[in-house]
């Protein structure tokens, strides 16, 4: 049964990994995303490209605003209007803009995406 468990357990932490997936915590919605469906993305850019570090030392070109995670409450009239707007949200890692999205759902925007390991993957994806 132990095992069971720990198979379940771990079966879904790896659906719930991978790029491109849902994450829902606790009725907070959003879409991961990895750099390279970033890079497609920027091509033909339709969305809301935040960086959300708390320092500016290194923003993705196209970049709409820098918000810092921690201050959003104080940058809404920066935000689009819209809340069906897209809204694509990154960090030097990906920590934190894994919260800002969470609190972007909960100020009611329905289509945000976090760019899974930051700028630092988009910059290594870019690089290569």
């Amino acid at each position: 049964m132990k095992k069971s468990v720990a198979y379940l357990s771990l079966a879904t932490l790896l659906l719930t990994a991978c790029g491109g997936a849902e994450t829902t915590v606790d009725e907070i919605a959003y879409t991961n995303i990895d750099a390279a469906e970033l890079v497609s993305m920027l091509e033909d850019k339709d969305f809301f490209l935040v960086d959300v570090c708390v320092t500016d030392d290194d923003s993705i070109e196209g970049s709409d605003a820098l918000i810092p995670y921690d201050d959003i409450q104080s940058h809404l009239e920066e935000l689009p209007e819209d809340k069906d707007a897209s809204i694509v949200v990154y960090c030097k890692g990906g920590v934190t803009s894994e919260l800002a999205s969470e609190e972007l759902v909960e100020l009611g925007y329905e289509n945000v995406k976090n760019l899974e390991g930051g700028i630092q993957a988009y910059n290594e994806f870019v690089s290569e």
